[in-house]
């Protein structure tokens, strides 16, 4: 007889509330892992934990918080710093324009700066012909381009007579950074009787810091100008503070390019001959180049002079056109009778000839 197998309604009950309970284990688990997923940039998913996950941001870059702003980092000095000088020596045969004394230093911004040249030579005492024409330029130039400082001078070299040069401007950069310097020597004219004549160079420039007090003229204020014979001209005139230099010195530095009225030659600056015909005398001039300090009082009148320098000159035919230096160190006092100086360069011709004090390359820096 075949054996015959009970279903208890109990075994069967037991088995579905297994798989039940099986069915909800893995709908909780399913559930828990969609509530763990990490959302993409994009707004996608992947699964937590794979090698998709989405790198994490930091908060300086997802969210970067503000910052105060920093100081700029020190200056790159990349040249020398003043105080700075160069000094050269080299030969010139006419006609020839030579380049010499080159150097480059670092200027710093908010600073002004001293610059002043000096170019010596003599043409020998057996050398062929009388005049020899001779022109300086000194030039400064940032190295980025901007504006720079320029100034030379002009004259004819006589046998057996030293000539020197000076000249100078202030710098004061507009950004930090290197400047470079060098000086143009020209005697370029080659039809002349002194043609072949070769001269021997010895220049020298430096550079250097002041004070805020320093000052430089524009000498567009009152040159070109022609002095008459007999007159009496400013050729620059600065006023100063005062206070700014009681018990100290006051330094004033002038240079005058000037041309005698031999003739109307040289004397040409704007697009002008700055001799008249009654100018003109082929004796050339005496004159007096004379450098002035005075007090001013609150009522605009000079109520009292510190110093007067005075320079004596003759420039003839042959010499023609010169490079007037002067230099002055004047000590002053406390307790003005003003509180204002002036500055002053006057020129007075003797005569016969007029005398042209050019624009071009003449100077007052006061420091």
């Amino acid at each position: 007889m075949p054996v015959e197998r009970s279903h208890r309604p109990g075994s069967a009950r037991r088995w579905i509330v297994g798989l039940t309970m099986v069915i909800v284990a893995l709908l909780i688990a399913w559930a828990s892992g969609v509530l763990n997923r990490e959302p993409l940039q994009q707004g996608g998913y992947v699964p937590s934990g794979t090698s998709d996950d989405p790198v994490t941001l930091s908060e300086s870059t997802a969210n970067p918080p503000s910052k105060a702003p920093t100081a700029p980092g020190p200056t790159l000095v990349t040249a020398p710093e003043p105080p700075y000088s160069v000094t050269d020596t080299a030969s010139l045969t006419l006609p020839q324009e030579r380049r010499i004394a080159q150097g480059t230093f670092f200027l710093s911004e908010g600073t002004t700066y001293l610059v002043q040249f000096d170019l010596s030579t003599v043409k020998a005492e057996d050398a062929p012909g009388v005049g020899m024409y001779l022109g300086a330029t000194f030039s400064c130039r940032p190295a980025g381009g901007g504006p720079g400082g320029v100034i030379g001078g002009t004259e004819n070299l006589l046998p057996g007579e030293p000539v020197t040069f000076t000249n100078q401007f202030l710098l004061s950069p507009q950004r930090s950074g290197e400047y470079a310097c060098s000086l143009l020597v020209s005697a370029p004219y080659d039809d002349v009787a002194a043609a072949g004549t070769t001269i021997e160079l010895k220049a020298s420039w430096g550079v250097g810091p002041v004070t805020s007090r320093a000052r430089e003229t524009a000498s567009t204020e009152r040159l070109p100008m022609t002095v008459a014979s007999g007159s009496r001209e400013f050729a620059f005139s600065e006023l100063v503070s005062g206070p700014d230099f009681e018990e100290d010195q006051l330094r004033i530095l002038a240079s005058l390019h000037v041309t005698t009225c031999t003739g109307v030659n040289g004397s040409r600056e704007q697009g002008r001959a700055w001799c008249a015909g009654k100018d003109i005398d082929e004796t050339g001039n005496t004159f007096t180049a004379e450098s002035r300090l005075d007090v001013v009082g609150d009522d605009g009148a000079i109520c009292g002079t510190l110093d007067v320098e005075k320079h004596e000159a003759e420039i003839d035919k042959w010499r023609h056109h010169q490079l007037l230096h002067l230099d002055r160190k004047v000590a002053v006092p406390a307790g003005l009778c003003g509180s204002r100086l002036r500055v002053s360069v006057v020129v007075d011709n003797q005569g016969p000839a007029a005398i042209v004090v050019h624009g071009q390359n003449s100077s007052l820096v006061t420091v």
